[in-house]
């Protein structure tokens, strides 16, 4: 969307979502359903339920795959969020069936006019929230024994879902530096993102994956929008 625009904040350029109409779409990116990370950082003034920072997440093809932001106000399975938190769901099949998907979120709060690095990791079955660079305490809503996610064919979105139709749950404030990643990364790699915005990898060992990166090795990520 042409209206979304970009502002300088902390020093950086991040993408600024108006909650209305503002979405960016990505084309269909393959990664390993049974592995892999999403992260990017978030500046959000004041609670509001289920608005999505990043997803691949399409529900008028059926083609759910995950997507983060706040959690839904809705879910009262273990607890019930405000809005302000982190919120999480997958999906095995596309859709949100029984025994489908997982829906989970952490209690800390995202929306506080402060800038923080969120995301989860997926390894066969393991969900994994992390904010500013710890491992967040999970709340399940649902739970499913599923060990893979659904091989989604659709577009990605930052600020939505549903950008291949008409976006919703509309992301109102900042989004930057959205990343994925064909792997679930361990803590020190969450840990060295979170550092700072737009962060390069920098120890010996972050160098050479980006440098295999070119080689197709499986340690390759995708950066699909970084703010400098």
């Amino acid at each position: 969307d042409p209206a979304t625009d970009w502002i300088i904040s902390g020093g950086k350029h991040a993408l600024d979502f108006d909650g209305t109409n503002d979405v960016v779409k990505i084309p269909d990116v393959d990664y390993p359903v049974a592995t892999m990370s999403a992260f990017c950082w978030v500046w959000k003034s004041a609670a509001s339920s289920n608005l999505i920072a990043f997803s691949h997440y399409e529900t008028s093809t059926t083609q759910r795959t995950w997507s983060f932001g706040t959690a839904n106000t809705t879910w009262t399975t273990g607890g019930t969020p405000d809005g302000n938190e982190l919120g999480v769901i997958v999906s095995t099949d596309g859709t949100l069936s029984a025994g489908q998907h997982r829906a989970v979120w952490v209690n800390q709060s995202i929306c506080d006019s402060a800038w923080h690095h969120v995301g989860f990791t997926w390894r066969a079955g393991t969900l994994k929230l992390w904010i500013d660079g710890k491992e967040g305490t999970v709340i399940v809503h649902n739970d499913s024994a599923m060990t893979t996610l659904n091989a989604g064919t659709s577009s990605l979105s930052i600020g939505a879902i549903n950008s291949d139709s008409t976006p919703a749950s509309l992301w109102n404030g900042y989004v930057d530096d959205a990343r994925l990643y064909n792997r679930a990364l361990d803590a020190q790699e969450v840990r060295l993102l979170a550092r700072r915005r737009g962060i390069a990898y920098e120890t010996r060992r972050h160098r050479s994956v980006k440098a295999a990166a070119a080689g197709g090795n499986r340690r390759r990520r995708f950066l699909l929008m970084g703010g400098q």
